[in-house]
């Protein structure tokens, strides 16, 4: 317990603390406090070691630093004491526990008297520091009350197995490590002693009894016993004396006869500090062992015949706080005194927050302070019965309604896509759930039923407008951690186990006694168990990733496997083109069914595999961490390495498959993308909340504008609810993109290329038709004989899929230090842009008018005629002559033989190819090709200088 010495001392004398509210505080000169004090009449002055303020101006009287911070802060003295020390840096476990904090122990041989399990003990006066251990205002004759001594030494004669002899072993205790005892009572009237050591650094070791402990028991119910008698001979007294006649007309008692009377209170404190601590306030504890005990209900019907008013006071830490709410639960009739949870915010000696009540009253010392708690306590029973006019009648007391409901994790919540703003919920261990008024109010009744109670009762419930809607919108509004991410970690809720994902570690946490809570929809339903990395990968020296696959538990896995087979026709086809049913060509496909890097293909083909493979754990893992960075906003953009011709529309290669596992693993939004209409809709990005992890994007058309979504990619989510007020979700909060579709994006600028993170899906899931050449359908299912993740998935298979995407995320995270965005092979995706860019109308026409037997390559030729040709041409009537160069430069770059479109040695100053035609300066374009470089190397062997090739005049 820190004192104001330990204080001061840490602190310059106390300086530091006046600095911190007066910076401009120094000792001998005089400086303003106040705006009014012209004069400067303030001084700090050392006076017996501790710097003093004095503001003249105001008053005479000279202030302490810790008067100071109550002043300053608002707050009594113990909460200032710690609130220093806490900012301070001040040690607030002073002595507790330091290296001298050990008992003194011997070892020697049994004298003669003494005989194998003899315990013995020697009992002292309690000296100063002993009773400071055991919390403050605690007396010696507090200790004494409850049973407690406190021992100089205890021994205990034992056979000592490692020196094969029985020993005396003797325990001293230190002035730094006190050793107390308490004499418990039993009902048969014998006593057994409880040794507690509460600065043993081993928490098992702190208690141990000797002698016959009953197999439960509960500390201080003896003692209650003996009080209620002797408050009752008490009252008995007062009554005879007062009552001559035995006339007790309020109590309606025969004359001469007393009626015993309660104890006002009792209360259930959950250790031996708290015990005595609370003693020490004048009133009476009982504890079990443990806090885990339960209290049982012939125990609970006894104390109760004792008291009037049975109080609880539970830890406030998350054991404390769950043991609260069962006892509350089992016995509706305990008030529950629930401790600040302020007091968290003070670390103890070990630098873990404060959670009990000795920590309470060590910082809150005032009496009246603990009074003020009671006057907070409810009990689970939310009825009473009242007189009016000498009638009774029962009444729903709507404090006790809402602790009732609070207590089995009904609250209201803050909602912006709720019509109110505020929505009911029910927490069930770390699991939030959705409910409604309807609902909390059939809880009620339920409750009722289940309880066997009073008709009357029940009536009262069916018919009290005090749990109406509207009066429910009164309940607690709670404020919850909802948090499962930062910069550098993803958090994963299952019902059994929850993973904290880092770069190079996955922690794995009881849910229930976490401080974190998760959404019903959000909870991965499926109980999951941790088991060995599917993959490493890794950078090497030379920026090259090198992958291993350990294991192929998940089908998940094994599926995306495939899809990054861009090469299997060659593979699986290609190989066997003789002998395709052939019994070498079954058993290959059998031992290669999931497989990146085949031996039959060349190093180049199993790295493309490889790349592909990596870039979808990539995005996956990017989809998964919920954190967002500017830096890292990008649409994941699934679409087909197959580049098909006019508008055939490939799909069936599994795209929509693999961003629906983690749409369903996410709290998600679903956009269907094949009307390019959806984004007119004003309500498109409606039930979006902070808490939405993915939107999914569907299917997308060929005319999607997908250019409307990726604003919000990089920005903050405008949402426009039907019903309800529009709102803005923070760009940190903002759902993360996903897109599928068989066609690529609408415009190809560096804008809207560093927000796409591509995955590329090859062909090898397909569909045979009279329109192409493959030679089977190939459907996943096929593959798995079961579709993925539905009914008759096995929770094997979605404990080893689960694992993968912790996988995922795994390596996304061990990216994060790195420069790179992990793309799959680009050449079919820019392919598949550049056609795009094109068209199909423009790229047929191209192909003709630019072919390289065509007299208009290795030419200048007028871009204006040009585009005239193409429009005369094709029909195309609406083109522009940005949209066809554009169009010109897409087939320049997607035109093997094409090497280059407008020489820099024909440009101009200006960058573009500029000649006369009719007089008239007119802009050129000039595709120079494959052709031209051949004539160009032919012409300089026969070391003549080669000119442009062009029919048209200079």
């Amino acid at each position: 317990m820190i004192t104001l010495d330990d204080l001061y001392s840490a602190t310059g004398n106390g300086l530091k603390i006046i600095q911190y509210f007066y910076p401009q505080a120094e000792p001998g000169v005089f400086f303003a406090i106040r705006e009014d004090d012209k004069t400067k009449s303030t001084s700090v002055k050392e006076y017996k070691g501790v710097y003093r303020l004095t503001d003249f101006g105001e008053s005479m009287e000279s202030q302490t630093p810790i008067d100071i911070v109550m002043r300053e802060l608002n707050i009594k003295f113990g909460e200032a004491l710690y609130w220093a020390a806490r900012e301070f840096g001040v040690d607030t476990g002073g002595k507790e526990i330091n290296a001298s904090n050990v008992a003194k122990i011997q070892q020697r041989e049994p004298l003669d008297d003494e005989k194998d399990g003899d315990f013995r003990f020697k009992a002292k006066s309690f000296s100063e520091y002993e009773l400071k251990i055991l919390g403050p205002k605690v007396t010696e004759e507090i200790c004494s009350e409850l049973g407690y001594v406190s021992l100089e030494y205890y021994q205990m004669t034992t056979f000592v197995k490692k020196k094969g002899k029985v020993l005396t072993t003797i325990v001293y205790s230190t002035d730094t490590y006190p050793i107390y005892m308490r004499n418990c009572p039993t009902d048969s009237g014998t006593v057994f002693q409880k040794i507690y050591q509460p600065l043993n650094p081993d928490k098992a070791k702190r208690f141990f009894y000797k002698g016959e402990k009953p197999q439960r028991y509960i500390n201080g119910l003896a003692e209650l016993r003996r009080k209620f008698t002797e408050y009752n001979e008490a009252k008995r007294e007062t009554f005879q004396l007062t009552n001559p006649e035995g006339v007790y007309k309020e109590q309606k008692i025969p004359e001469g006869v007393y009626k015993e009377q309660k104890i006002p209170e009792a209360f259930i404190v959950s250790g031996e500090r708290d015990a005595l601590c609370l003693r020490a306030l004048g009133y009476f504890p009982l504890w079990m062992n443990s806090e885990t005990d339960i209290l049982e209900d012939k125990n609970y019907k006894e104390i109760t015949k004792l008291v009037s008013y049975l109080y609880n006071v539970p830890d406030i830490d998350d054991t404390g706080i769950t043991k609260g709410r069962e006892l509350a639960t089992r016995h509706i009739e305990i008030f529950t005194l629930w401790l600040p949870k302020k007091l968290r915010t003070f670390k103890d000696n070990r630098g873990r927050p404060r959670k009990d009540l000795r920590d309470f009253v060590e910082i809150w010392r005032d009496h009246k302070d603990f009074d003020n708690l009671m006057n907070l306590a409810m009990p689970v029973k939310f009825w009473e019965k009242v007189f009016v006019k000498g009638i009774p009648r029962y009444e729903i007391n709507t404090e006790y309604l809402f602790n009732f409901l609070a207590m089995n994790g009904f609250y209201s919540m803050e909602d912006k896509a709720a019509k109110t703003g505020i929505s009911f919920i029910r927490i069930i261990n770390n699991v939030v759930y959705r409910t409604t008024a309807k609902k909390v109010q059939s809880f009620i009744k339920l409750f009722a039923l289940e309880r066997y109670l009073d008709i009357d009762i029940r009536n009262l419930i069916n018919n009290s407008t005090r749990i109406s809607e509207n009066s429910l919108y009164g309940l607690p509004e709670i404020e919850l951690n909802f948090s499962d991410f930062d910069p550098q970690t993803q958090w994963f809720f299952f019902p059994n186990v929850a993973f904290e994902v880092k770069e190079n570690e996955i922690i794995e946490h009881n849910p229930t006694k976490l401080n974190r809570y998760v959404w019903e929809d959000e909870l991965i339903n499926h109980k999951v168990n941790r088991i060995d990395k599917s993959f490493e990968a890794e950078l090497s020296d030379d920026g090259f990733w090198e992958l291993e696959i350990k294991h192929q538990k998940s089908n998940y896995m094994k599926f995306l496997i495939n899809t990054c087979r861009i090469n299997w026709r060659k593979e699986l086809e290609k190989q066997f083109e003789n002998n395709p049913d052939s019994e070498d060509a079954v058993n290959y496909r059998t031992a290669h069914k999931f497989d990146l890097t085949a031996d039959y293909l060349t190093e180049e083909e199993r790295e493309e595999h490889r790349q592909h493979f990596l870039n979808k754990v990539f995005a996956l893992g990017y989809l998964f961490h919920r954190y967002k960075s500017a830096h890292r906003a990008w649409c994941v953009f699934a679409m087909d390495h197959k580049i098909g011709d006019g508008d055939e529309c490939n799909g069936g290669s599994g795209k929509s498959v693999c961003l629906k596992l983690p749409f369903y693993l996410m709290k998600s939004k679903y956009i269907a993308g094949g009307n390019p209409d959806v984004v007119k809709n004003p309500h498109i990005y409606e039930g979006i909340t902070e808490h939405t992890d993915m939107v999914l994007v569907d299917d997308a058309d060929k005319y999607l504008p997908f250019r409307f979504f990726f604003d919000t990619v990089t920005g903050e989510t405008p949402v426009n609810p039907k019903h309800g007020t529009a709102y803005t979700v923070s760009f940190e909060d903002s759902p993360k993109f996903g897109v599928t579709s068989n066609y690529t994006l609408d415009r190809f600028d560096s804008s809207t290329e560093r927000r796409i993170l591509y995955m590329v899906f090859s062909d090898y899931y397909h569909q045979k038709t009279d329109a192409n050449d493959y030679r089977e359908t190939r459907t996943i299912y096929d593959d798995f004989g079961k579709d993925l993740f539905r009914h008759e998935y096995s929770d094997e298979e979605w404990n080893a899929d689960l694992n993968f995407i912790v996988d995922c995320v795994q390596f996304y995270l061990s990216t994060l230090e790195l420069p790179v965005k992990i793309q799959p092979p680009m050449g079919n995706v820019t392919a598949r842009n550049l056609r795009a860019t094109m068209t199909d109308i423009f790229f047929e026409w191209a192909s003709v008018y630019f072919n390289e037997e065509s007299e208009n390559c290795d030419l200048c030729i007028s871009r204006e005629q040009a585009l005239q040709d193409f429009m005369k041409s094709t029909g195309q009537g609406k083109w522009t002559m940005n949209k066809f160069s554009k169009a010109i430069k897409a087939f320049a770059k997607y035109t093997d033989y094409v090497i280059c479109l407008n020489p820099d040695e024909l440009k101009n100053s200006s960058g573009r190819i500029v000649r006369k035609v009719n007089n008239k300066s007119t802009e050129m374009i000039y595709l120079q090709t494959k052709a031209y470089l051949t004539e160009t190397t032919t012409a300089h062997t026969q070391e003549v200088e080669p000119t442009p090739k062009s029919d048209l005049p200079f």
